[in-house]
């Protein structure tokens, strides 16, 4: 992997190869194994050996996996990675091809996945990586999910708190996270969202909706 980009010859073809053991054999690959060909994937597109929109895709293919190292291995490496591209001047082209993806994957039918594009938003804001208008729209917009497993770090990003979950990962949902989250709990992640963080209303508001 160190001289890889000395035989172009050869790129392509490896760089397939690893994308294509990750994607068709990487959650039945023995965890050292599968920790071996991500540790390729990410250093090919750390020499940008592989294209940016193929690797955030091929990144949040591998957040399906029930792994939560993989997982927390591929947020980490989406957000130093959009860091380093944006380290010298804002790639503003670039930013708005993966903000669109990510888009998209908020709205992913795996709740899991989801809450990974909002866990990364969030972090690229805080980091000042990302702290315009588009990116907080973008998480706005996760406050209307559906599923509290996605629109709880976001409520509470907008409410100044800590969004603890960043470090963490759980697979599990209460049955009230799943079942009854309709169309009328919009108003409330919306009214949270406009109170200030020292509301008195607020712990009472909380308590109501996470409890």
């Amino acid at each position: 992997m160190q001289v890889i980009q000395f035989y172009p010859d050869y790129v392509e073809r490896f760089s397939s190869d690893v994308l294509q053991t990750l994607l068709s054999r990487s959650f039945g690959l023995h965890p050292q194994m599968r920790a071996a060909f991500m540790k390729a994937f990410m250093r090919l597109k750390t020499k940008d050996l592989i294209p940016l929109n193929k690797a955030i895709d091929v990144a949040f293919k591998l957040h399906r996996c029930q792994d939560k190292q993989v997982r927390q291995t591929m947020r980490n490496f989406v957000v130093h990675d959009i860091k380093r591209l944006n380290k010298r001047q804002k790639m503003s082209k670039v930013n708005v091809t993966i903000q669109t993806y990510l888009s998209k994957i908020l709205r992913d039918d795996n709740p899991t996945v989801a809450r990974e594009a909002v866990f990364i938003l969030i972090r690229l804001f805080k980091k000042n990586v990302w702290n315009d208008s588009r990116t907080a729209n973008l998480i706005a917009d996760a406050c209307l999910a559906k599923r509290k497993k996605v629109y709880a770090p976001a409520v509470r990003f907008f409410l100044g708190q800590d969004v603890a979950a960043e470090g963490k990962d759980s697979d599990s949902e209460s049955e009230s996270d799943t079942v009854g989250i309709t169309d009328q709990f919009c108003p409330l992640r919306i009214f949270l969202i406009s109170i200030p963080s020292d509301h008195p209303l607020l712990s009472v508001v909380l308590k109501v909706g996470y409890d």
